[in-house]
């Protein structure tokens, strides 16, 4: 290894922009607050309206780690509102590197499909044998085996039962339950589980049958592989967790609802209506716990520490919604690398008064949030992921002797944020500009480039790299937060000076392999040009 040394100095603008670039007015503003270190990766999402029909589509969406899109694809053919609504959900990265989502069929029914590094459908998956697929959740691993779950339909007898409002339940009555199936590479089918055969009509909670001549059971919402092997599975119906024997199908246990099997300690609420039961790298298990029933009806992500031999569920972690609302559908809790935890507080009302997603770390400190500014859009979840393989972004490259910013050649077509469709676009005015491309079935987005001067448009300062350490700064022209990733050192030093060269503030600057990214506060200061220096002549740093 060497020893090297550098100082590294940047020009700043302070000044409001407008957050993200829209691709031809179809994705919808997100707020973007840090107050802490977030997490590194890509967040994904599906934008969805609670509307019959609104200014944005659903779509499915990638950010990067404070929100900034990435990734679009809307889920219409229409190319301006008002959009009508569309299903889509569990977009996300599977444990066989590749990516996936649910959409609803043109032929009628759900469907999963998976996607490669460059966004292109390499196959669409769905449920055999007359079982209709559930798009809540989906599972695919490197060996080509994956696991669905469906739904199934009987005419049985609910007389024995009364609804919500007191009607006895029909004798012939139709009910829906849930199917577990499992197939090879080849699609060959290898297991099938059915809750109707383990679960009892009366475990259903109220709630959920409302009329007498059809009940939706148990409703799952999520499937996990457990480390064993075996399956962990979210019944929404019946407010409980269960864990399944991938081999007989025979219920190992049963965690919340009426056959719960397990003694709660350090917590007096069991989770009601529940989404998203996972096992996380240190043997506990996370639920989102929607709480629309609980006796404090409050939305929590929680850590459950399972004893499975003496059957105690301990909570040795939760964070609830700030403001004290349950939820009334969707949501989840996704446990990251660094001990932070992103949570989707999903149909959490009045929508109005909640944020979207919230980042807290370990102790929880909020240190993100993210909120869709139309206030009647949701996501059904909020995952963040460390890719396995780098998003190709259009790099933008600039001619300031004709005036014009240009995107790479190839691409089948162009959107920058001023409404152009063409490959390259004269600039006229400063300001920041951004290019979509097309790529597989939706548009990937190039970084932000920032115009300061029209008689020096190639000056960009909005994207520093340095080869040794390796240092990104963004965005550039900053309104609260200015963001600082590297992947080169673990401390240094950020100062921030005036345009007369007086120091304004000073920030130690501390990184790890799980918190790349810092964020600097800068709201507090006013409109003008600041210099950022990052280092000095007197740090050494160890090249890799």
């Amino acid at each position: 290894m060497q020893l090297i040394k550098f100082s590294l100095l940047l020009i700043l603008l302070l000044a409001f922009y407008p957050g993200n670039a829209q691709l031809t007015g179809q994705i919808a503003p997100i707020s973007s607050k840090v107050s802490g270190s977030v997490s590194g990766g890509y967040i994904f999402i599906t934008q969805s309206t609670l509307d019959s029909a609104d200014a944005y589509p659903t779509a499915l969406c990638i950010l990067d780690s404070v929100g900034n899109p990435v990734f679009f694809k809307a889920c219409t053919e229409q190319i301006s509102g008002p959009y009508t609504r569309t299903f889509i959900g569990d977009f996300k990265l599977q444990p066989s590197g590749m990516l996936s989502y649910s959409s609803q069929l043109a032929t009628g029914g759900m469907g999963m499909y998976l996607l490669d590094s460059n966004f292109k459908i390499v196959d669409s998956i769905r449920c055999a044998n007359g079982v209709a697929t559930d798009g809540h959740d989906f599972l695919h691993f490197q060996d080509g085996s994956y696991h669905l779950v469906g739904t199934e339909e009987r005419m049985m007898d609910l007389s024995g039962m009364v609804t919500n409002n007191g009607i006895p339940g029909e004798e012939n009555a139709m009910v829906t339950g849930n199917v577990i199936q499992r197939f090879d590479a080849q699609k060959n089918q290898t297991f099938e589980w059915k809750s109707l055969d383990y679960f009892a009509l009366s475990d259903v909670y109220s709630q959920y049958f409302t009329k007498p001549s059809e009940l939706d059971h148990s409703h799952y919402n999520s499937i996990e592989l457990d480390d064993d092997g075996n399956y962990i599975l979210s019944f929404r119906h019946l407010h409980e967790i269960t864990k399944i024997d991938s081999s007989s199908g025979q219920i190992i246990w049963r965690l919340g609802g009426k056959q719960n099997q397990f003694t709660f300690l350090g917590d007096t609420m069991k989770f009601t209506a529940q989404h998203d039961a996972r096992r996380i790298a240190n043997g506990n298990i996370t639920v989102f716990d929607n709480g629309t029933y609980n006796s404090t009806p409050v939305a929590r992500a929680i850590e459950y520490q399972l004893d499975e031999v003496n059957m105690t569920a301990t909570v040795v972690w939760q964070f609830q919604e700030p403001n004290g609302y349950s939820s009334l559908f969707i949501g989840n809790a996704n446990r990251l690398p660094n001990g932070n935890t992103l949570i989707d507080w999903g149909g959490a009302f009045p929508l109005s008064q909640t944020t979207s997603f919230t980042e807290v770390d370990a102790g929880g400190t909020i240190v993100l949030e993210l909120d869709f500014i139309p206030n009647r859009y949701v996501s059904y979840r909020a995952v963040k992921h460390k890719l396995p393989f780098t998003i190709s972004r259009p790099e933008i490259i600039c001619d300031g002797q004709n005036m014009t910013l240009t995107a790479p050649s190839g691409y089948a077509s162009y959107r920058w944020n001023t409404g152009a469709a063409s490959q390259s676009i004269t600039v006229q005015d400063t300001g920041t500009y951004q290019v979509w491309v097309e790529q597989g079935i939706g548009f990937v987005s190039s970084e932000k480039y920032y115009v300061p001067d029209i008689d020096s448009m190639c000056g960009s300062t909005d994207i520093v790299e340095i080869n040794n350490p390796k240092i990104r700064i963004y965005p550039n022209p900053v309104s609260n937060h200015l963001f600082i990733e590297n992947t080169g050192i673990q401390k240094t030093t950020a100062q921030i000076f005036n345009i007369s060269g007086r120091l304004i503030q000073e920030f130690e600057l501390n990184f790890n392999e799980n918190n790349a990214t810092k964020s600097i506060e800068v709201s507090q200061l006013t409109a003008g040009f600041y210099f950022l220096r990052i280092g000095n002549t007197n740090r050494k740093f160890i090249k890799n």
